[in-house]
């Protein structure tokens, strides 16, 4: 506990890379017979900042402040949700590059199954721990 009451008046600089992870999750569904294919039902997507953002996001729960130095791409609606996603306590420093797009990984998720009622499971968090509801 003394070392986290150490940094919390800390001022800290984060250098990196912006990653818009985009996820989808979805449902399996079957290995079509001809093709090297895995079918699935696609159920919902979430699309939210990481890299150096989510890290600094992470870093300012324990210090008083965070800058960030990225570089940003060109789309404007990823710099959006980048902007929007911030601690209150992160400052952004960003260099503009229009001859670069934002870095975006992709992931399809297979979303868990009830089997009491066959309905997805959704995790959520909402700064609690882990808990789940069944749509």
């Amino acid at each position: 506990m003394n070392l986290l009451d150490s940094v919390s008046n800390m001022r800290v600089l984060v250098v990196g890379d912006t990653i818009i992870d985009d996820y989808n999750y979805v449902m399996p569904m079957g290995k079509a017979p001809k093709e090297n294919l895995v079918t699935t039902l696609h159920q919902s997507r979430e699309v939210f900042a990481g890299g150096v953002i989510a890290t600094a996001n992470h870093v300012a729960n324990l210090c008083r402040e965070v800058e960030v130095i990225t570089f940003f791409g060109q789309e404007s609606e990823h710099a959006r949700l980048v902007r929007a996603s911030l601690a209150p306590n992160v400052k952004l420093s960003e260099i503009q590059r229009d001859d670069i797009p934002f870095t975006v990984k992709t992931r399809f998720i297979e979303r868990p199954i009830c089997a009491r009622c066959l309905r997805s499971i959704v995790w959520t968090i909402d700064r609690r721990p882990w808990r789940f509801r069944v749509n």
